[in-house]
């Protein structure tokens, strides 16, 4: 198991989250803890989420992606992820989306 790594800046004016590692029951709670905090300290809240390092995302970690992007939401913004890894695109695709689900935006954070 990897463990999860988090961290924040800003680019180009926005909000950035990146991950790298297992997002998993283990570690759900240190990500979503990471993203309440950026999320709250913005408004509006329009966060980029890159999870092109996620190798591994569970139920805990769509749970943990479905809850900041309504928070977002409940903040006037939106949670961009960015995660070109199949296995996580898969379990997105897979789950859902519903309406105002997280859904993969952009494949890399380059332009």
């Amino acid at each position: 198991m990897d463990p999860l790594t988090v961290s924040s800046d800003r680019r180009g004016g926005w909000p950035v989250v990146e991950v790298a590692g297992e997002l998993d029951i283990a570690t759900a709670d240190q990500l979503g803890s990471r993203l309440a905090d950026v999320i709250t300290a913005h408004s509006p809240a329009r966060i980029v989420l890159d999870m092109s390092k996620v190798h591994f995302c569970d139920a805990s970690g769509l749970r943990v992606l479905v809850r900041a992007h309504r928070a977002a939401h409940q903040h006037h913004g939106l949670l961009h992820l960015v995660c070109p890894k199949a296995k996580v695109r898969r379990l997105l695709r897979i789950a859902g989306p519903g309406r105002g689900d997280p859904r993969p935006r952009h494949s890399s954070l380059r332009p």
